[in-house]
Order: C-alpha cells, then sequence, then structure tokens
C-alpha cells in the first residue's frame, strides 16, 4: 500500500513541463495508400496521412472522442463509462467493486456479455472468484483516456471473448495538451486530485500522470473508499516507420460498503435507506502492469501492431447478501479472493489492395489463478467453501477483409477460430480435472452508402454474426454434469440492421437488433455453486441523436429491449428494458466566452425482478447540472448530482434472505441506494 501511495504521489506532484501537442491519426481509420510517413519538427515523431472514412460497420458501432469526454464532467470511471451511449451504469458494493452493466436487455453483472479492454489489452476476469468476466477498470485515470471505440453484437472478427451485447475499448492518450493540476471536492468527504505532465524525452514523449480519490458516501457507516492510481506511458520512435510504446501503471483500493438493504428493513423502519446490516462488507484491490506495443510501417500499403502484456491483479472482497439464512450464528458473510498473473500477446497486420482491406490477427492470453470462497464473519476468515488453482490460456485468430466494388457499397466478412485449454486443481477435494474445446465464429456485413455529400450523407447497415462467451473453467472440468449437458463456449447468433444519418450539424441512428444465447452454465461466486441459465432470446431497437449549433450541443440516447428465455416464454430477471439519456451543453455560447454548463438526465424504467413480472425492480430518473469557467490558464466547475434529490435504487436484486430475529427466509428486494442529492466544487490549472 505505502509503494503504491508513494508512486500515486509521486506521479501527481512531479514537476511540470511543457509539451508539445502530438497531430495523431485515428487508430481505427482504414489505411490506403498513402505518402511517406513526414516528420514533425518539434515532436520527434512522424504523422501519417489517411486517405479514407472511418470504417463504421454497424449503426450502433461509434468512437468516442477525446472532445465528447471534456464536454463532460468526468471523476471516476463510472462517469466515463456512461458517456457511452445506451449503456447503464450501476455502483452496489461501495465504489471499489467493478461497475454493474445494463446494456441491450442484459443485466451483465460485471462484464459477462461485455468484452472490456484498455489499450487492447482484455479487462474482464476469466474463472474469477465474483463472477465470469468481472471487469475493473478503476485502474483507469479518465483523464489519461483519449478514445472508447464501441462496437455492439458479435460482428466484428476482432472480437472474441464475451463480446456477445458488445464490446468497450479504451484507448489512452500518448501525451496532454499541456501540464495540468486539478484538485476537487464535495458533499460526504469526497476528494480527488489528480496531475499529468507529458515532457520530451529524447526522441519521444513520457507520459506520466497520478491520482487520489477518496469518499466516505452517503451512508451511515462511512465507505472510507480510498483509491490511488499511477501511469507513466513512454512514446519513442525507432525509425521513420516504427513506433515504439511502453506503459506501465499501478493501482490500490479499499473500501467498506453497506451492501445490498432488505427494503423490508427500510420500510419497518429497523434502518435508514443508507444503513446497514452488516457494516464489514468491502475489500481490498491492486492491480500492476506493463504493455508494450510496436507499430511498423512495412509500406506504405502496409501496418504491423504487435503487443505484449503482463499484470498482476488481486481483489479479496468481503459480502454479506443473505445475513442470517444458513447460519443463524454467526452470519453468512463470505470472502472472495482473487489472485491471478495475466500474460498475453497480440498483433495484426493489415494491407490494403485496390478495393480489398485485409486484416489479419492472432491473439494469446494465459491466466494464473488462485480463486477461493471462504465464510467470514467481520471479515474474520473462517473455514473454506471452495478452493482453486487454475490455468487457463485462450489462442485466437482471425481473417476479416473490406471489399468495396463501387464507392458506395462496403461487404466486410471475416471468420474467427479461438481455442481454450482449462486445468484445474480444487484443492480441497484433491482432484485435478482438464478441458479443450475450440470454436470458430463466422462474420459478415453489408454497409450502403446512398447519399455521400459534403454536408448530408445516408449509411444503411447489415449485420450478422456469431459469438459467445466462456464459461468458468470450474463448470467446465465438473465432474458433476455431464460435459455433453452443456457447451464450454456457449455461443451466441445476432443480427442487426440499421441507419446512420447526418445532415449538417445533426447526427441520427437506428438500429433494430437481435440476440440468441445458447443454454449455459454460470459460476456464482456468491454461493460458490453453479447457476444454469438459458437458452435466451434478446430483441430490441436503438437510436441516437446528436446536435450541435453555436456552442450548444443536445443528445438523446433511447434504448428498448426484449429479453425471454426460448422455451417458455419467460423474461430474463432484471434485465433492462427500456432506458435512456438526454443531455444539453453550452460552451462559449452566447457570447460567454469561457463558460460553460450542461444539464443531463438518466432514465431506468421499471424491468422483472422475476420471470413473470409480478415483482418489479423499480426504475428511475436522475438529472445532473454541471458548470464552469475558464480563464486562461485557470478553470472552475461545480457539479450537482441528483439535482431533484430522487430516491433511487441503482441496484436491486431480488432473492431469499434472513434477518436477526426472523423465524424463516423472506423473500424480498435487496437495493444499493442511489447517491442523494450532492455537490462538488473542482479547481484546475494548466501550464
Amino acid at each position: 500500500m505505502h509503494r503504491r501511495l508513494a508512486f500515486a504521489l509521486a506521479l501527481a506532484f512531479t514537476p511540470l513541463f511543457a509539451s508539445a501537442q502530438e497531430a495523431t491519426p485515428s487508430p481505427e481509420a482504414t489505411p490506403s495508400p498513402s505518402p511517406a510517413p513526414t516528420p514533425v519538427a518539434d515532436a520527434g515523431m512522424f504523422e501519417i496521412e489517411v486517405l479514407a472514412s472511418k470504417p463504421v460497420t454497424a449503426a450502433s458501432s461509434e468512437e468516442v472522442l477525446r472532445r465528447d469526454l471534456d464536454a463532460r464532467s468526468l471523476f471516476t470511471p463510472e462517469d466515463v463509462l456512461r458517456v457511452v451511449p445506451n449503456i447503464v451504469v450501476g455502483q452496489h458494493a461501495g465504489g471499489g467493486k467493478a461497475d454493474q452493466l445494463f446494456v441491450r436487455g442484459f443485466d451483465a453483472d460485471h462484464g459477462t456479455d461485455v468484452a472490456i479492454a484498455v489499450d487492447g489489452v482484455p479487462v474482464n476476469g476469466v474463472s474469477h472468484a465474483h463472477g465470469q468476466g468481472y471487469a475493473d477498470i478503476h485502474f483507469v485515470i479518465p483523464e489519461t483516456i483519449e478514445t472508447i471505440r464501441v462496437d455492439r453484437g458479435p460482428y466484428r472478427a476482432a472480437q472474441g471473448d464475451f463480446a456477445t451485447a458488445g464490446s468497450i475499448d479504451f484507448r489512452l492518450r500518448d501525451r496532454f495538451d499541456a501540464p495540468f493540476a486539478t484538485v476537487g471536492g464535495g458533499s460526504f468527504g469526497t476528494g480527488r486530485a489528480v496531475a499529468g505532465v507529458s515532457p520530451e524525452v529524447g526522441d519521444g514523449v513520457l507520459l506520466l500522470a497520478g491520482e487520489m480519490l477518496a469518499t466516505d458516501g452517503p451512508f451511515e457507516s462511512a465507505q472510507e473508499l480510498r483509491r490511488y492510481n499511477g501511469i507513466a506511458r513512454w512514446m519513442t520512435p525507432l525509425s521513420p516507420r516504427s513506433t515504439l510504446r511502453v506503459t506501465g501503471s499501478t493501482y490500490s483500493g479499499s473500501w467498506k460498503a453497506s451492501g445490498q438493504v432488505p427494503l423490508r428493513a427500510v420500510k419497518s423502519g429497523a434502518i435508514d435507506r443508507f444503513g446497514s446490516i452488516d457494516p464489514s462488507e468491502g475489500g481490498l484491490s491492486t492491480r500492476d502492469g506493463i504493455i508494450t506495443r510496436l507499430d511498423l510501417l512495412p509500406a506504405d500499403d502496409q501496418s504491423l501492431d504487435m503487443q505484449a502484456y503482463a499484470y498482476r491483479y488481486r481483489l479479496n472482497l468481503y459480502s454479506n447478501f443473505t445475513f442470517f439464512l444458513d447460519d443463524t450464528a454467526l452470519g453468512d458473510g463470505i470472502e472472495q479472493e482473487d489472485d491471478r498473473t495475466v500474460y498475453g500477446l497480440d498483433g495484426a497486420w493489415k494491407r490494403a489492395d485496390g478495393p480489398f482491406f485485409t486484416t489479419i490477427g492472432a491473439s494469446m492470453r494465459s491466466d494464473i489463478a488462485n480463486v477461493a470462497l471462504f465464510h467470514q464473519t467481520e471479515r474474520e476468515r473462517r473455514d473454506p467453501i471452495n478452493r482453486s488453482g487454475i490455468r487457463e490460456s485462450r489462442r485466437g485468430a482471425y481473417i476479416e477483409t473490406t471489399f468495396a466494388p463501387v464507392t458506395w457499397v462496403r461487404i466486410i466478412a471475416g471468420v474467427r477460430g479461438d481455442q481454450f485449454s482449462f486445468a484445474v486443481n480444487d484443492r480441497l477435494a484433491n482432484e485435478t480435472g482438464v478441458r479443450q474445446q475450440a470454436l470458430a465464429s463466422p462474420k459478415a456485413n453489408l454497409v450502403f452508402t446512398p447519399i455521400s455529400r459534403e454536408r448530408v450523407a445516408l449509411d444503411l447497415f447489415v449485420n450478422g454474426g456469431t459469438g459467445f462467451h466462456s464459461n468458468d473453467a470450474r463448470d467446465v472440468v465438473s465432474t458433476a454434469v455431464p460435459q455433453s449437458a452443456y457447451s464450454t463456449l456457449p455461443r451466441a447468433v445476432g443480427g442487426e440492421s440499421g441507419a446512420r444519418l447526418r445532415a449538417g450539424r445533426i447526427e441520427a441512428s437506428v438500429a433494430v437488433w437481435q440476440l440468441d444465447l445458447d443454454k449455459e452454465f454460470v459460476w456464482v461466486g456468491d454461493a460458490g455453486e453453479t447457476d444454469v441459465r438459458g437458452p435466451s432470446r434478446r430483441r430490441g431497437v436503438e437510436t441516437e441523436l446528436r446536435a450541435t449549433l453555436d456552442g450548444v450541443r443536445m443528445d438523446l440516447d433511447l434504448s428498448y429491449a426484449d429479453a425471454r428465455f426460448r422455451k417458455d416464454g419467460a423474461l430474463v430477471p432484471l434485465a433492462p428494458r427500456l432506458t435512456s439519456s438526454a443531455g444539453v451543453a453550452i460552451k462559449d455560447a452566447f457570447g460567454l466566452t469561457g463558460f460553460e454548463a450542461s444539464a443531463r438526465a438518466r432514465h431506468v424504467a421499471d424491468r422483472p425482478a422475476n420471470e413473470d413480472f409480478s415483482v418489479a425492480a423499480q426504475g428511475y430518473t436522475v438529472v445532473d447540472l454541471v458548470a464552469g469557467y475558464t480563464w486562461r490558464t485557470w478553470g472552475v466547475h461545480g457539479a450537482v448530482e441528483n439535482v431533484t434529490d430522487t430516491e433511487y435504487r441503482e441496484a436491486q436484486f431480488l432473492f431469499e434472505s434472513r434477518l436477526a430475529g426472523e423465524a424463516a427466509p423472506v423473500e424480498d428486494i435487496h437495493f444499493t441506494p442511489g447517491n442523494p442529492r450532492s455537490f462538488r466544487l473542482t479547481l484546475a490549472r494548466t501550464f
């Protein structure tokens, strides 16, 4: 802890240096024959002119740019995720646990059906102690994000494990526009400090940033969230046609949580909605990693990207969901422990040849994990429930070709192959299981552009493909269920059609989609057992609208989904149905130079808490306001969250629990309350 704190402090308060701004092409742009790289005199780098349009392949795919992030008040990674259109974020364990994600009719828990990556490095934890696909991005400093690539559905060959509902890839910056330091604070003992510099070092640029965050939250039992982050990235040209990036990061977090409180206890007055049954919940987490990336241009019409990464991750998560349901004396507290080392390689070769653009990629990832589940009381560990050593590796390769026979038609077709190896050593039963499985996933996309003018453009899309998410290794090698009863890599089959329109300063899109999932076994880390899900079908529609006029920006996102089990048509519990968000922002408008303000609202409609909707997970609408003023190198911003002081449930579940003194279990809604009205003030300085 002290080592990480010292590192984050050193980065946050490093003497600030001037830095030059680099002109960098979009990494997602499609290379085509272009002039040789041109040196940039003041940066010691080279820039590449890209002579092609951004390759959007689906109406629901997009790229969130840095300017879109700068238009929001970003304090935490949760704020960053809320920038992504048509995704809902919830937190239900004290601010240090990975966020709960709702997208396309999925309560994707912490990432089971959404692939999340940072600079191309997969974040989702396989065979994780808390749940399959657990994706914690608290190690990311919001100010270091350059773009967010969003692809929904399993339509791109580069998408692998967990990319069923879609994928989100955070791309980090190579340099800051200027050195900066920011200090902010507000309600509930909240404070945050972040600073960054990117001086030139030799022929390259060294980016350094550090962050410290603390908050007690609105809970009666203080949350005591403490988070420390640091990142260092060195980028340098090795030759006129090659660039090397080496990135190191460190993260440490600790927190307490009031958990999910039973609705009956709040209604009876036994506890306040911000109270707790077991205030010892919470956790500790660390992550230290390194990424080395080499980008090559072997020819004007080719590129080769190669990357190697490794990180060490640890989580100790303390929870008590059912209170005294199973153990009426000591309680049902559990500790989930995950200690793993992850390393991997990936690369992609791209070539443009007349009307063809081809990408060939390959990847490898290995996890060496020790995962365990224990009984605990007030964080005092008792007997183990399960304890396993896991070695899991996956190898994938894909090819994708874009064919443009005419300027208004693009055909994108590809196929991906993945092979998984699972080895589990059950240390309690003294048993070892090994299994392998491979899967091929074809993809196809059609893009028609009937209108392509300077001020008006219309794209029409038809998309289809298959994908998968892997199951927990402990399920895969289990002898309790015949291997033929389930698929190790349950397949997802999806289709989508839609349109994107750009007319002057207005952009709009609509997508109609469907996704089928095979039956699957999901490891429930909270209980240490296997739960059977599916097969299921989700279908829905998504719309987006953006408009900009004289310094005023408006946006509206709307998503509707229907999620049902295919066998009997029953509803998928907790699946989101109707979600929306809207905002209006002004910057340097109406002659008010330096002034900016925004109002944003997000809405989640009621959703079924059980299969027949006889119990509802209550919906909510929350409104936030932000205003700020920038004068020369100084800036001040104020924010009011939950302006209307709405009492809402940020996360909620339906299950049985028993409180002290109750004679029998009670099925009830258990929820984490959303924050009440709160205030925040931030002071920033650039140098």
